[in-house]
């Protein structure tokens, strides 16, 4: 702290700031009246809202962004502190030697608190102080709040904690002065601030509280209110708006009264909003709150999936079942119905695409819509031409849906302006489920009870107009929406239960209702089953092979290719799937629910220094990539065919793959046989500009399966990757019958409930990770459930606080009750739940799991050998939160944790891996570990208290892996080694943490980069008893700890 010049210091210890006493004493400062105008203090505001920090800093990192005058006085000084390591400090002799913060420019006229604390050192005499001054224009002018005077008792040697607030302003500046005159005695005379904090609050009080809204709809008639409360303490409201038609709010509005805004009778389309402002007077924006709300209107007659307009089902005849006026179809030109190759009901519509069809000629279907929805199964005989399947109106105004060759299509006209969608890929003989809806504009189309529409799109209009012509299914009667003249364009094959719903449009979730009421047993193909032999001159016993794929789920196709009857003779061919992209996607799908899509594409990526040039298979073809331009950190899946793996032997998946980019994500191939998504193999990070090839043994698999690969784009557009030339060679065994395929895994696998025994309320969540927030938007309150319910292949890790901190525990089945379930530190985690992480339970080998802490990205591992695969993500794990992905068994008392870390991915220059004693799974928890990095060497660090700072011990060295770790504990006792061979180990350092006997101890992975997922390779995982040396295997003492690792699971 000293500088030239200078009085030479004269240290008296007893005056030194280490014996400052340091008392949170708080005192609000009060100045002259003037001052007190504009300047004063509360405890509590009228119109609290959640204050918003603008400002923190405790000088941990210097001065910046604060400045100080030309006397440059002030430093930053480890003496004395009361947050950190480091505390603002001046010294003698100075002259108000001032330090200074930026101007900080509020949103909107709001309330500012300011706290800090500060000290002086015993010894400042009358005429020396410390000074605090706040301007609010910008420095122009300072206003002094508050002094700490020499020579005035209470004041000198100990730290106290200043509060201020100031009200009504948009701006604030603030400083600190010191003066120490050297004519007096120099030495031991310094000042100190800390820990300093500015948060300003909004003026507008809160908005006025919703605490109900109700719609009532009885098919012609409707009534709709909002009721809500206004808040106390705004000076003034401005009342209640209303939009729609028929919309009515009550009168007599008042201060934290109940309200209601109700309705007239009302019945159509488009939505009816309520709003109501509060306000402090005299009304700004900036001083004012809204709540607003708004509700659909009561559809017109309100069909429903079981319920249609009209519904032709062509069991016996032409028939209108519907609701809405029956409209009888004519049966023409030999055209039958009741036939008994039918997929709904007794019989379906036969037509020979000659000729038949049915005709629909009534005016009802001659109406303009605003809203129309229109289902049908079909079951093509050919895939060739043009065949329509149902339309209504022309080429001006009308609606369609056909098959243009192997294309299934939907359109919309309106005054000749023309909208489409469509699915490609129809096979001929196979049923299929289409439903396409139009609402108010937006045209979508819905096949096999996808949820999403595989093709969605804006037409431009939110009207179809009446149109004349006659409506038909199974050919173009006059004109049609896709601009046909003159009629035809027969269907080929079967129709079968066409329904229409006027005036609404049905959701994805009646597409499912409506599909799996006749189509969860069907079999649907990834494509028609093509051979090409090259060589004419093949015999008997040859290996034949060829392009092919089969029936997704169905039994293998078994060929004799001698002609000699003999089906079982071994070895005789292989199947190749083999994808290059350069048609289509072939037998690979863009799954629907993911971030977003893969998509085909040739030549370069549009983002330069990413993505190849070109595909694999001729430099100038196709290939599938992911696009992470405004797809930062996205998780796309591109789904393969599924193969009953009972059915064939030596299986094996070849691939290419790119990975270029300077902010490259990663990349993996997962199999799901029934318990849940496994990875088989995984890139991560940039693999250079050229593509590299990849082959997977799947010889081991058993039973049906999916496969898929999984993109996740990392912080940047430089993260395309690509796939090309994907092949998968299996051997069939000849007459073998599979057994049914697996149910897919279920949606929303696991449910909480309120209270014990499944009573209450109850959520139900797919994978995933839920903070309260995300919780609450599905009905859950904060600290409000007792029960869940956990399907096999899953599970559920409860979190004390939000956003995955805290206590935290996990549960791998049902649990009537969580009272059973003891809480660390006493109680049961019955009403504790504030964050809820929902994954798939781990496929490691017992005792281990793993599982991400903190909020990574998601996180793996697996493990073959003696060896760990781990790839982990996450920002750290140090300060008072960890991000990373942990591999870990349940442990009680005293232990020796040992591992080699074989390789590490350098993500960063301190990304850590190592072995780890840890006392909860939650974020902030206690811990001890031994890590290795790929620039800092190994270190011991740890975190002593639950939600503290960290610490560390061990510097300057500089192993890398390989290199062997280990951590022992002994009572409270923590000691890290390491190891170049594994038998001379060395000592890092020790630590005392005050941990729980039942801790968690495995090996963390942490990328320290949140956008990037790195892998390290563990190898030779030991946990012994106790604290000595000995190498007692882990897997021994698994049954040992299997009864306490239930009570935690």
């Amino acid at each position: 702290m000293q500088t030239s010049g200078k009085c030479p210091r004269i240290r008296r210890v007893l005056m030194h700031m280490s014996s400052f006493v340091q008392v949170r004493k708080y005192f609000f400062f009060t100045a002259l009246g003037v001052i007190l105008a504009f300047f004063f203090f509360v405890t509590a505001s009228a119109y609290a809202q959640t204050p918003t920090t603008v400002h923190y800093t405790g000088f941990e990192s210097g001065l910046s962004p604060w400045t100080q005058d030309i006397q440059n006085d002030w430093q930053t000084s480890t003496e004395s502190k009361t947050e950190g390591s480091y505390a603002a400090n001046f010294d003698d002799p100075s002259s108000d030697s001032m330090l200074t913060s930026q101007n900080f420019v509020l949103s909107s006229v709001s309330n500012v608190t300011i706290t800090f604390d500060w000290a002086i050192e015993s010894g400042f005499n009358s005429g020396e102080y410390l000074a605090f001054d706040v301007s609010t224009n910008g420095g122009s002018s300072w206003t002094q709040m508050g002094i700490l005077r020499g020579n005035v008792s209470g004041e000198e040697g100990v730290w106290k904690a200043a509060s201020i607030q100031i009200n009504s302003v948009s701006q604030v500046r603030v400083r600190f002065r010191g003066t120490v005159n050297c004519s007096f005695t120099c030495g031991g005379k310094d000042g100190f601030v800390d820990d300093l904090t500015i948060t300003a609050t909004s003026l507008a009080p809160d908005p006025p509280v919703l605490l109900a809204a109700r719609q009532f709809c009885n098919g012609t008639t409707e009534m709709m209110e909002l009721e809500y409360t206004l808040v106390s303490g705004a000076t003034d409201y401005s009342g209640v708006g209303c939009s729609g038609s028929g919309c009515t709010p009550s009168a007599g509005l008042g201060n934290s009264t109940t309200n209601i805004i109700q309705s007239s009778t009302y019945q159509g389309s488009g939505t009816r909003g309520f709003a109501v402002r509060s306000y402090k007077a005299p009304y700004t924006s900036s001083n004012s709150n809204v709540l607003y709300y708004s509700m659909s209107n009561c559809p017109l007659a309100a069909p429903t999936p079981d319920n249609p307009t009209h519904h032709w089902t062509f069991d016996t005849d032409g028939s209108d079942t519907g609701s809405g006026g029956h409209i009888t179809g004519a049966l023409t030109n030999g055209a039958t119905a009741g036939n008994s190759t039918a997929i709904a009901g007794a019989g379906s519509l036969l037509l020979d695409g000659s000729d038949d069809y049915v005709n629909i000629d009534d005016i009802q279907l001659e109406d303009s819509f605003t809203r129309i929805s229109i289902s049908l199964w079909f079951r093509a005989s050919a895939v060739s031409g043009v065949q329509e399947l149902y339309e209504e109106g022309g080429a001006i105004n009308g609606f369609s849906i056909r098959l243009n060759g192997s294309t299934l299509e939907a359109a919309t006209r309106n005054s000749s302006s023309q909208a489409t969608v469509s699915k490609a890929g129809i096979f001929t003989n196979t049923w299929y489920f289409v439903m396409v809806t139009f609402d108010n504009g937006s045209l979508n189309m819905y096949v096999n009870g996808d949820s999403s529409p595989v093709d969605s799109t804006s037409t431009g209009y939110s009207t179809v107009s009446s149109h004349v012509d006659p409506a038909a299914i199974g050919r173009v009667s006059n004109d049609d929406s896709f601009g046909v003249t003159g009629g035809g364009n027969y269907f080929n094959g079967r129709i079968d239960d066409v329904r229409v719903y006027e005036n609404v449009a049905l959701t994805g979730s009646d597409a499912g209702t409506l599909f799996n009421e006749f189509g969860s047993g069907i079999i649907l193909p990834l494509s028609n089953l093509q051979c090409t032999v090259d060589d004419a001159s093949l015999t008997y016993g040859d290996l034949v092979s060829y392009t092919a794929s089969v029936e997704d789920g169905g039994e293998p196709y078994v060929f004799d290719w001698s002609g000699d009857g003999d089906l079982s003779d071994p070895d005789v061919f292989q199947l190749v799937y083999s994808d290059n992209f350069s048609s289509g996607f072939g037998n690979w799908l863009n799954f629907p629910a993911d971030d977003f899509e893969w998509t085909r594409l040739s030549g370069s990526t549009p983002t330069s220094s990413t993505g190849p040039a070109g595909d694999h298979t001729t430099g100038s073809g196709y290939y599938a990539y992911t696009e992470s331009s405004s797809n930062y950190n996205k998780t796309s899946y591109l789904e393969g065919p599924r193969i009953n793996f009972d059915a064939y032997s030596g299986e094996k998946l070849t691939f290419w793959y790119h990975m270029y980019g300077s902010a490259m994500g990663s990349l993996a191939f997962q199999v799901n046989t029934g318990s849940g998504w496994a990875t088989l193999w995984s890139r991560s990070g940039n693999q250079g500009n050229q593509w590299n090839n990849e082959t997977i043994d799947l010889s081991g698999l058993t039973g049906n399966g999916w496969l898929r690969f999984r993109g996740i784009t990392g912080s940047s557009a430089t993260s395309d990757m690509a796939l090309d030339d994907i092949t998968l060679e299996v051997s069939p065994i000849a007459d073998f019958s599979p057994p049914a395929p697996p149910p897919p895994p279920p949606a929303d696998p696991v449910t909480i409930f309120q209270h014990c025994s499944y009573g209450g309320y109850s959520a139900s969540f797919d994978v995933g990770d839920y903070t309260l927030a995300e919780l609450q938007a599905e009905g859950v309150l904060d600290n409000d459930i007792s029960g869940l319910q956990i399907p096999s292949g899953y599970e559920a890790i409860l979190y004390e606080n939000d956003n995955f901190g805290g206590s935290a525990i996990i549960k791998t089945q049902d649990t009537s009750c969580l009272s059973a379930d003891p809480f660390p530190g006493g109680g049961s985690w019955n009403d504790k739940l504030s964050s809820l992480r929902i994954q798939l339970a781990s496929t490691l080998p017992d005792p281990w799991s793993n599982i991400d802490i903190g909020n990574p990205l998601a996180g793996s591992a697996s493990y073959a050998g003696s060896s760990f695969t781990i790839n982990g993500d996450g920002s750290d794990i140090y300060g008072s939160s960890d991000n990373f992905h942990f591999v870990y068994q349940l442990w009680a008392g005293d232990a020796t944790i040992t591992a080699r870390v074989d390789s590490q991915q350098n993500t960063d220059s301190w990304a850590k891996a190592g072995v780890m004693i840890r006392e909860t799974l939650g974020s902030g928890s206690r811990h001890a570990m031994t890590i290795i990095t790929p620039s800092n060497g190994t270190r011991l660090q740890y975190r002593a208290t639950t939600d503290g700072s960290s610490g560390s011990v061990g510097s300057g060295s500089s192993e890398t892996a390989p290199y062997w770790l280990r951590l022992t504990r002994s009572g409270d006792t923590f000691t890290a080694y390491k190891s170049s061979n594994g038998t001379s180990w060395t000592q890092i350092g020790s630590v005392a943490i005050s941990m729980n006997s039942t801790v968690y101890v495995g090996f963390p992975v942490t990328s320290h980069n949140a956008s990037t997922v790195g892998e390290v390779v563990v190898s030779n995982p030991t946990v012994a008893l106790g604290s000595g040396m000995n190498r007692f295997a882990s897997s021994r003492i698994g049954l040992l700890f299997a009864s306490l690792a239930n009570i935690f699971r």
